[in-house]
């Protein structure tokens, strides 16, 4: 084999590698617009989803202060009830 042949071999080989990346290429490039941004598309809109719904983290502290409030009160007005019950 002549190093001409062997070049041309060579090249032959290259360029079948070559054409192998751009299939496979073409394959990851459909596969991205047509299963992976859909997905990431519904992934974002749940995620958009979750935080117009959820209450903000002031407004949760606001209530867990009010929530401990009426805790104390509870317990207040139950220890007050408890000593007009003995009273009486």
């Amino acid at each position: 084999m002549t190093n001409e042949e062997r070049i041309l071999e060579a090249l032959s080989e290259i360029k079948a590698a070559i054409l192998e990346n751009k299939r496979e290429i073409t394959r990851t490039n459909m596969r991205l617009e047509n299963e992976i941004i859909p997905q990431l598309h519904l992934l974002a809109e749940g995620h958009n989803m979750l935080i117009q719904t959820l209450a903000p983290k002031t407004k949760v502290d606001q209530l867990e202060e009010k929530v401990q409030t009426l805790e104390f009160a509870v317990k207040m007005v139950n220890a007050e009830l408890q000593s007009m019950k003995k009273a009486q």
